[in-house]
């Protein structure tokens, strides 16, 4: 027969990774959250100041003639950088201790998991979005397949979703132990 605390579960602790962790081990990972999505964005900066200080040497097709094209980064192609930080920043606002249906957070029902777990599932889509129009914004420019340009507008947001996830991992409190948010 099962307790009552394990017949109330809606979403089993089996299915996320072990609560039982330290507070030094929470503490590095989300500082390693920190330094993934530090290194996303680096690598986009980078990028674009590469792009306008080397230009690329291209040849003329009809007359073979060499001219210089300065590749820089144009303001539609930040956006899936910049809104993959929005979502992760919304993503890691819930935590997964509130998942337990046994600890009432915001409401005095029953359904806060279930809120939860929307609210996780649509900003993963929003984030997996993200990463799926820098591919878009990727494909779309011909000129990226020869430059380092091209490629950080697609591991900005790959950076950032894995940070949000280490991030929303690794904030868990131990079982057993209250995390009480600072207020």
């Amino acid at each position: 027969l099962l307790s009552t605390t394990q017949q109330t579960h809606a979403f089993p602790r089996l299915f996320l990774p072990s609560s039982n962790m330290s507070g030094a081990s929470r503490v590095i990972g989300v500082g390693l959250a920190g330094v993934i999505f530090a290194i996303g964005w680096w690598v986009l900066i980078d990028a674009a100041i590469y792009g306008s200080e080397n230009p690329y040497v291209a040849t003329n097709s009809t007359t073979m003639l060499p001219y210089n094209i300065s590749r820089t980064i144009d303001w539609y192609e930040y956006t899936p950088a910049v809104s993959s930080t929005v979502f992760m920043v919304l993503l890691n606002l819930v935590s997964l201790d509130d998942m337990n249906p046994a600890k009432q957070v915001f409401m005095a029902t029953s359904d806060v998991a279930s809120k939860i777990k929307i609210w996780i599932f649509v900003f993963t889509t929003l984030l997996c979005s993200s990463v799926a129009a820098a591919i878009a914004i990727m494909a779309s420019q011909v000129q990226f397949s020869h430059s380092w340009v091209g490629y950080p507008i697609i591991l900005q947001p790959i950076f950032t979703l894995i940070s949000a996830y280490v991030m929303l991992f690794s904030r868990r409190a131990p079982e057993g132990e209250e995390f009480m948010p600072m207020t």
